[in-house]
């Protein structure tokens, strides 16, 4: 999910200043840039790598699951750029016929005059793992009973469950250590079978939900 973008928006909230450096961040984060050029400089010694049990997305509930491991272990992940390839890429809707790929919807509140308020699936993945590599801190929570209602304006089979999330993230703008944080908000989730095999599950949009 885009929570990359939601990290920048909240800082845009800020000063001219931060929101400018902002929008530089953003921009390189979107090219994939190395991680040594926002990481902040610690003492503190890089978590241990982890093994990861990834769910193989047989069940719908599989989708949140992966989300919560990749921003959960996103300090103590071997390598980022193949745990977004190997389980990131594969659970956002690719269509084969290039109509429905996913997309997330972004709420009114993080849409500025002359924004696009629809996140193409590639920008999301760009920008997950540039928040991934450059984030110093991520705590994100996704709270919520596991309901699922079918919906039918997607796909034949697609299924919908809303959720809560929060998150507090700190990152290097303008070389300086920013925190940036997130009140607990709606998340809507759409998943439908998996492009590759319909026996598996991938999410076809989800939609931040936030109130003004």
């Amino acid at each position: 999910m885009a929570l990359w973008y939601n990290v920048f928006k909240e800082g845009m909230k800020m000063t001219i200043k931060v929101w400018r450096a902002l929008a530089a961040v953003m921009v390189i984060l979107m090219l994939g840039a190395s991680g040594c050029i926002l990481n902040p400089e610690e003492d503190n010694e890089p978590p241990e790598p982890v093994e990861i049990n990834w769910p193989d997305l047989t069940e719908k509930e599989d989708c949140i699951e992966t989300i919560l491991l990749l921003y959960n272990y996103y300090n103590r992940l071997d390598n980022v750029s193949k745990a977004i390839e190997d389980h990131y890429v594969p659970l956002l809707y690719d269509d084969p016929n290039n109509i429905k790929d996913y997309v997330w919807y972004m709420s009114i509140v993080d849409v500025t005059q002359g924004d696009d308020p629809i996140m193409t699936r590639d920008r999301d993945i760009a920008g997950t793992e540039g928040l991934l590599k450059n984030a110093s801190l991520l705590e994100f929570k996704l709270e919520g009973a596991p309901v699922w209602n079918t919906v039918t304006d997607v796909c034949d089979n697609c299924w919908t469950t809303t959720r809560q999330y929060s998150f507090t993230c700190k990152i290097t703008v303008d070389g300086e250590l920013k925190s940036f944080t997130s009140e607990l908000a709606n998340v809507e989730f759409v998943v439908g079978p998996h492009h590759n095999d319909p026996n598996k599950w991938a999410i076809y949009q989800a939609s931040d939900l936030k109130e003004q």
